[in-house]
């Protein structure tokens, strides 16, 4: 068995090297040294800048936020913003590690579905991002229609015991649990970004309510609009409200929009295993490029759900605002 030297930088504080999925993933088939320098292997996030004082013969960008690679710092990179770029690049977005192979057995839908409270918003964050300062004040506006339930911090009107700590590991169960009561769910990301989709939506299809979701303005594939009120779509306030509305007031609008639900497709959970499992392929291909200079790196861009142009350079792109005026 080849040995690889591995590092790890740039990560929060309670990441744990040895249970991360590529530590795992590369023990298969490699004897692993976790070192701080002079590695084989660097694997870096985006939480500080230590990995410019790492040496590495490859450096692979890691992360789960909405941000750009810089390609002049890393050789390779798996991030969750949806763009190409040839074989270095894999878009790995981070709703797809909340969804199991399996197929989602889901409770049956009836009518009673349509008769639970009316909708939730569980959030920390009132500032940090444009989709966290949206969300706040669409929640108000909502309001106007009919009352919301937030048991989180931000515009906080209710307790709710049952909800475990966000440091808990049954936070995200809890949550789900609680979300499930409702019609609807509040689901904005704090930011935009085209592929950028996280469990804000994967956790209102678990639990078996209908999104308002807001993120990913460019491509929301591979999940179906016809699951979610895709607040995106509507340039105001306004107009979100009104279909918010059509669908709260359509008992069989309503129910077809949850059956909808692509957890609900054994096909559709089965395709993102396999992309999990492509994107292993990639970093085990990366990693094996140290050993034989001869590897021709696959073209990654035929693994996208929808892939995007090739850019040779990277331009953040302005994200849509919705407007709460008319």
């Amino acid at each position: 068995m080849k040995t690889l030297k591995l590092a790890y930088a740039d990560f929060s504080r309670s990441f744990d090297p040895e249970s991360f999925f590529l530590t795992r993933l590369l023990r298969r088939t490699y004897d692993i040294y976790l070192v701080e320098d002079d590695a084989d292997l660097l694997v870096y996030g985006v939480f500080t800048n230590n990995h410019k004082k790492i040496s590495a013969k490859i450096k692979l960008f890691y992360c789960n936020e909405n941000v750009f690679p810089n390609f002049s710092e890393c050789d390779y990179a798996i991030s969750a913003v949806r763009l190409s770029y040839a074989n270095r690049y894999f878009w790995g977005f981070p709703a797809s590690q909340y969804i199991s192979a399996k197929y989602y057995d889901a409770k049956p839908i009836d009518s009673s579905l349509a008769h639970r409270r009316f909708c939730c918003f569980i959030y920390k964050n009132i500032t940090h991002g444009v989709g966290a300062i949206m969300r706040k004040h669409f929640c108000e506006y909502l309001m106007k229609y009919r009352h919301v339930d937030c048991p989180g911090l931000v515009l906080h009107n209710m307790n709710a015991e049952e909800l475990a700590d966000r440091t808990d590991r049954n936070w995200r169960l809890s949550k789900q649990n609680f979300i499930s009561k409702y019609k609807f769910a509040i689901a904005f990301e704090n930011s935009d970004g085209n592929g950028y989709i996280t469990e804000k939506l994967t956790d209102a299809y678990l639990s078996n309510v209908v999104p308002i979701y807001w993120g990913s303005t460019m491509d929301i594939s591979p999940f179906p609009k016809e699951s979610m009120i895709y607040a995106p779509d509507y340039p105001t306030f306004e107009a979100l409200l009104q279909r918010i509305k059509e669908v709260d007031e359509n008992d069989d609008l309503y129910l077809d929009m949850l059956r909808a639900n692509p957890l609900r497709n054994k096909e559709f959970c089965q395709q993102v295993g396999d992309y999990r499992h492509i994107r292993d392929k990639f970093i085990l291909n990366v990693v094996s490029s140290l050993f034989d200079e001869s590897a021709s790196l696959e073209d990654w861009r035929s693994f996208m759900f929808n892939p995007p142009q090739v850019f040779d350079f990277i331009i953040p792109r302005q994200p849509r605002y919705i407007s709460p005026e008319e």
